[in-house]
């Protein structure tokens, strides 16, 4: 959106950059590379999952022809294109569209597209290219394709039913790797096998896309409208909002605050990338209407912060719940509470660091509040105090960047550890476990009321 005339002019004053601290339209340039790197780190993980899915649904026999890669035609950010017709978005990493596997299984060979004409219609063009773009401000190898819902696709990895490999592990122990180094805490592979967390459930097979819904097309238009000024933007975020969930299969408000933010500065076809492994690899379960992970991560941070500092715990704990402000840090990563900058640099930490970034920083959040906390234990000042209402900070800039700045650097300071993290999971979701049975008990418990007796007589 960023690349279109008078986009700064229309939209500064718009409801997303309340709290961007950018004061012209180069400042809004600057952080591009921030979110150039996002969509090269997404790039790499959906091109891991792709390979591992065809390495195990071959057994190791599949013979994958390796193309060109695919680049973005100009077009490609779906801006000319209708949002009634629904848009399934497919496609393997660093290929051609015309990608053939060999199954060796029963000696045929299938060509994973078909339609190709239908591909190169204007409205979904793409081209091919053999060496990565020089520029930032250039899109770079696609991995996805749009294809008009009903057209035969290249790929899709959000692959069930279709393919499965016997000796799949679980993934909430399987890592996956950043080349030949193991990837961060929370960038798990996806699980080809059982039902994503954050979605109702698995995708049935290849192509397949969730549906959005009437009512749901009404709360993306009311996002839509309390985010962007200008109509031609607003129906672009509307646009991404449904694309995106056509492909996680659920929404949570804090989503679409990372959608508005990604659309400003990447193309539809990026988007859809960098939130699908978000969603799956470093968030699971947190992008969902019941985000249950989320609220388990929720806990395991004040349990963290119990070891740390208990009498700040103690107080936190008796006035409010973590689920209250919380997901301003972990779904919503800063957004509406840090300026863009501070944002940009929050997820490539979280992208770079893996999961464990998040308890970090809510620690560090903590901590620089203190003070403050132990000196007024007032439910609402600590509530507006940890979403950093401006009711409670500095109206300088200059000011407010300094506490952005201490609160990121902070989480540095925090030594969090992967086993600690799950072994308080584990101990939370022992704890949810029995609360849902005991409250599944309670509904069970049928209540008897007894008529009045009759009168004595006498």
């Amino acid at each position: 959106m960023f690349k279109e005339e008078g986009f700064w002019e229309c939209e500064r004053d718009s409801p997303l950059f309340n709290r961007s601290g950018l004061t012209s339209e180069s400042n809004l340039k600057m952080i591009l590379p921030k979110f150039r790197n996002l969509h090269r780190i997404s790039k790499s993980l959906l091109k891991l999952d792709y390979i591992t899915i065809i390495h195990n649904n071959s057994n190791n026999n599949s013979n994958i022809k390796e193309e060109n890669d695919v680049k973005n035609s100009k077009d490609d950010n779906l801006l000319n294109n209708s949002v009634n017709s629904s848009v399934t978005v497919t496609g393997p990493p660093n290929s051609t569209t015309t990608t053939e596997v060999t199954d060796t299984t029963n000696n045929t060979t299938n060509n994973t597209t078909k339609g190709t004409n239908d591909i190169e219609d204007d409205s979904t063009k793409v081209t091919t290219t053999n060496s990565e773009d020089s520029s930032t401000e250039e899109n770079p190898n696609e991995i996805a394709v749009v294809t008009k819902t009903g057209e035969s696709s290249t790929f899709s990895d959000d692959t069930n039913t279709t393919i499965k490999d016997t000796n799949t592990v679980d993934t909430n122990t399987k890592e996956a790797p950043f080349g030949d180094k193991e990837a961060p805490f929370g960038a798990v592979t996806k699980n080809t096998e059982g039902e994503r967390d954050n979605t109702k459930g698995p995708l049935s097979g290849v192509g397949d896309t969730y549906t959005v819904t009437e009512e749901l097309k009404r709360i993306f238009k009311l996002d839509a409208e309390r985010t962007f000024k200008n109509e031609k933007y607003k129906e672009q975020f509307y646009k991404n909002l449904c694309l995106v969930f056509e492909r996680l299969g659920d929404y949570h408000q804090g989503e679409g605050f990372i959608i508005a933010l990604l659309s400003i500065y990447l193309n539809t076809i990026e988007v859809i990338n960098v939130m699908r492994v978000m969603s799956n690899n470093y968030l699971p379960g947190y992008f969902s209407s019941k985000p249950r992970n989320y609220v388990r991560d929720s806990k395991v941070l004040m349990l963290l912060l119990e070891r740390r500092n208990i009498k700040l715990y103690q107080i936190l704990n008796d006035l409010i719940v973590p689920e209250a402000f919380v997901s301003k840090w972990f779904i919503g990563l800063g957004i509406h509470i840090f300026d863009f900058e501070a944002i940009s640099t929050l997820l490539n930490y979280l992208f770079e660091q893996g999961q464990i970034f998040l308890f970090k920083l809510g620690l560090s959040f903590f901590m620089n509040f203190s003070n403050e906390i132990l000196e007024k234990p007032d439910v609402s000042f600590v509530l507006k105090l940890l979403r950093l209402d401006d009711e409670v900070i500095p109206k300088d800039d200059y000011e407010r960047s300094k506490i952005y700045y201490d609160i990121l650097m902070g989480s540095f300071e925090q030594d969090v550890t992967e086993l600690e993290i799950n072994e308080l999971r584990l101990k939370v979701e022992k704890q949810m476990k029995q609360d849902d049975e005991l409250r599944e008990l309670r509904q069970k418990v049928r209540v008897t009321v007894l008529a009045p007796a009759d009168p004595i007589t006498y």
